[in-house]
């Protein structure tokens, strides 16, 4: 048995295209009218939705690697990625300051993006230390 609130929410998106987002918005409604006061009804009414178009970030693989050997891969954002990776660097102790670090190349693969990071010597041993 439908609820107000419910029956209230669905009418107020019906009239938008795209059913998809109807019975989504049903969905919602059907978990979270059981923890609404039986009087809640009123406060869905049509006036209370808006239609928005919203941009959503964008998050790729990020594969990080060090003089060629890959050590880790994140879902990031494809903005600022040298920040990124040196900040990675930085927070897990793969670099002890920012002189370390030599070259970011971004590389955009089918799959991802790549950062190759050119690192000093003395680092990258340590990496590969930390590795095994």
């Amino acid at each position: 048995m439908k609820n107000a609130l419910e029956d209230s929410r669905f009418e107020a998106i019906t009239d938008l295209p795209g059913g998809d987002l109807a019975v989504s918005v049903t969905r919602i409604a059907r978990r979270t009218s059981r923890f609404m006061p039986a009087d809640a009804s009123s406060i869905a009414t049509s006036s209370s939705f808006e239609l928005r178009n919203e941009t959503l970030p964008q998050e790729v693989p990020v594969a990080m690697v060090y003089n060629g050997i890959s050590q880790a891969v994140m879902l990031a954002t494809p903005d600022d990625l040298e920040d990124f990776a040196l900040g990675f660097s930085l927070s897990e102790g793969i670099l002890k300051h920012s002189g370390e670090l030599y070259e970011i190349d971004v590389v955009e693969q089918a799959n991802g993006i790549e950062l190759r990071v050119e690192i000093s010597a003395e680092r990258f041993a340590g990496l590969k230390e930390r590795r095994r």
